[in-house]
């Protein structure tokens, strides 16, 4: 998923169906190769800014997350110390074998959040290893036409990384609950009929059918249903 595909969305409890806010910034490590956190601001724009964990979150439109994983940002936070740290979006592309690449536009990241390639308005890509972030420019050592390059070798930042959890062991909360509508797939495939008791095999069916919204708003606590 790139980077600015990520700016703007809202994200939702994976548990509840509660708005939890829109992304407003990706900050990143120290090399600005990895992204650590997704910054939130709630609706209520009384409420404090939220850091939430990138590993934690589940890409979509809306994204998903816990909101337990979410923390208030604070002078006491790591958000916050890595606040200053972006990735290198707008920076200038400086080439060390063509002329300048443009300004980067974009920035592609995995699962984990490291950065795999960077794109640059000249059109030229260029693979995360091949990028260095020197003061306000990224100087580029290697590049290849705006095709997928070849995988780079996983960044240090992305092997440390921890695993993100289970689709099952984040949605627990969810099991036992009573289907309150029969609910369908976008093609039309029926996933659960109303009174069906929600189980991992139909947390894992709706995920992929991305009715993971869905699947909480029609479903209700056993002893309320």
């Amino acid at each position: 998923m790139w980077a600015r595909e990520w700016l703007g969305k809202k994200v939702i409890d994976l548990n509840t169906g509660a708005s939890l806010g829109r992304i407003i910034r990706l900050v990143a490590d120290d090399g600005r190769m990895a992204v650590l956190y997704l910054v939130l601001r709630p609706g209520d724009m009384r409420r404090p800014l939220l850091a939430l964990p990138f590993r934690h979150a589940y890409p979509g439109n809306p994204v998903l997350a816990a909101q337990a994983d979410c923390q208030a940002l604070a002078p006491d936070t790591p958000c916050w110390r890595a606040w200053i740290h972006q990735l290198p979006l707008g920076l200038p592309g400086l080439s060390a074998q063509e002329p300048a690449a443009g300004r980067c536009l974009d920035a592609e990241l995995d699962a984990d959040g490291a950065v795999l390639q960077l794109r640059f308005s000249s059109g030229l890509t260029a693979p995360a290893a091949a990028v260095a972030c020197v003061g306000p420019e990224a100087v580029i050592l290697s590049h290849s036409q705006p095709s997928r390059p070849e995988e780079p070798e996983a960044l240090p930042r992305a092997a440390e990384a921890s695993t993100p959890p289970s689709i099952s062991e984040a949605a627990s909360p969810l099991l036992g609950r009573v289907i309150t509508q029969q609910l369908t797939a976008p093609d039309g495939t029926i996933l659960a009929q109303q009174g069906q008791v929600v189980d991992e095999a139909l947390i894992d069916a709706a995920t992929r059918a991305q009715r993971r919204v869905a699947l909480t708003v029609h479903s209700r606590p056993a002893q309320e249903a």
